[in-house]
């Protein structure tokens, strides 16, 4: 055994000391992971780069593993190497406040997180309507989200277009890579909404995203 102290960034921004084994196999590495934190851990981040089941046999120290070093813990929902194929989703550039007024039922808002997307479902009286669908508080995945859980507060099919979120009496913290196209490069960004208003981002600027997760809670900052 070749030990080696290292830190477990969780989705969350929390770190944990961990020895390391660095002629440890990025498999079982991950695997030890997934029990001592009781949550699938299928890909990391060491800096800018990804490691995940592409990597399998590769060493630890084949990866870069050093003393001190941070290793974040992420969960790659595709279950492959690591989240390749990018999507769309907004910039998160420009925050944009909505005050509170009247509303159709379509865009109605509740606490924590809300989705925006456009019902396509023929049958449905908001067929080709913009609608929200609210989530509430949680972690979320964004890839997997827009794709399986968004959906019409009407008829409950799956919602298209789900390319931006807002907040309502929220803390949140959203952490992602960006596409290639864009430079690539980690984003990280925490606010919270606890006025009478609803926090969204500016529509139609949207860019492609390597990995976002979004962990939307109702504790307020002190």
């Amino acid at each position: 055994m070749d030990p080696c102290n290292v830190f477990l960034v969780d989705s969350d921004g929390s770190k944990r000391s961990y020895t390391a084994n660095l002629n440890q196999k990025l498999a079982a590495f991950l695997r030890s992971i997934s029990i001592l934190t009781g949550r699938e851990t299928t890909l990391i981040s060491l800096g800018e780069q990804f490691y995940g089941r592409d990597y399998n046999d590769y060493t630890l120290r084949q990866l870069g593993f050093r003393q001190g070093i941070d290793v974040e813990l992420m969960s790659d929902f595709k279950g492959g190497g690591g989240p390749t194929i990018p999507f769309m989703f907004n910039s998160l550039s420009q925050k944009k406040i909505i005050n509170f007024g009247s509303a159709p039922y379509l865009r109605v808002v509740c606490r924590g997180v809300s989705f925006f997307g456009v019902c396509k479902n023929r049958r449905c009286e908001a067929f080709d309507s913009e609608a929200i669908c609210t989530l509430g508080y949680g972690e979320f995945d964004i890839r997997d989200t827009v794709e399986c859980k968004v959906k019409c507060p009407v008829c409950y099919q799956k919602m298209l277009n789900s390319c931006n979120f807002g907040f309502y009496m929220a803390k949140w913290k959203i952490k992602g890579v960006k596409g290639v196209k864009v430079g690539g490069g980690k984003f990280k960004f925490e606010d919270e909404s606890w006025d009478e208003h609803f926090t969204t981002f500016k529509e139609g600027d949207n860019i492609d995203w390597q990995y976002m997760t979004l962990t939307v809670s109702n504790t307020r900052t002190s």
